[in-house]
């Protein structure tokens, strides 16, 4: 099996572009920073796991089966707010039904809103999910970023917004459009 993760450890200082890994040979997290937007207080960053060949993780609703991702920030310093967006899943066909998640990598985009605008934050993750192979297992993982972040992982933050569905009206063109 792939190894798809280091040994967990502590995030990098600030000014880091992404914490450590944290997992195991089968699913790893980490936080990653995004390019500050127009407004200071906002800070763009992304939780990302990934998963070795053959391995799942799941949707805010993960269809017939599976459990979706729980996003706990509560520990960051001088976040009022981390709102998780959720890229378009896949579809995948269990032997009882269909489930809705993700394979390989998954990045969500994160919008984190700073109390005082004048300093860093700390993001803090706590993120308990499944991952499934032909059974499925709890996973838990821990990341730890200082934000704003360095900008190497921006380019990825912004290819996992782009693959957020928006509203759009019915019958408008788009790959997403009903």
């Amino acid at each position: 099996m792939l190894a798809v993760g280091a040994v967990p450890g502590p995030a990098f200082a600030g000014g880091a572009s992404a914490s450590a890994w944290d997992g195991d040979n089968r699913a790893a997290v980490r936080l990653v920073g995004g390019t500050p937007g127009p407004d200071p207080a906002f800070l763009a960053a992304g939780a990302e796991i990934r998963l070795a060949p053959g391995w799942k993780t799941y949707w805010r609703y993960p269809g017939d089966s599976g459990v979706p991702p729980r996003f706990d920030f509560s520990a960051s310093t001088n976040v009022r707010a981390a709102t998780v967006r959720w890229p378009a899943p896949k579809r995948f066909e269990d032997g009882g039904g269909t489930a809705i998640g993700y394979s390989q990598r998954v990045l969500f985009p994160l919008a984190v809103e700073r109390i005082d605008p004048a300093k860093p934050a700390t993001l803090v993750l706590a993120l308990d999910y499944a991952i499934c192979e032909r059974l499925c297992v709890p996973a838990s993982g821990r990341a730890t970023l200082t934000l704003p972040a360095g900008t190497g992982e921006a380019a990825a933050v912004t290819a996992a917004l782009a693959r957020v569905p928006k509203p759009a009206a019915v019958g408008a063109d788009g790959p997403l459009a009903v």
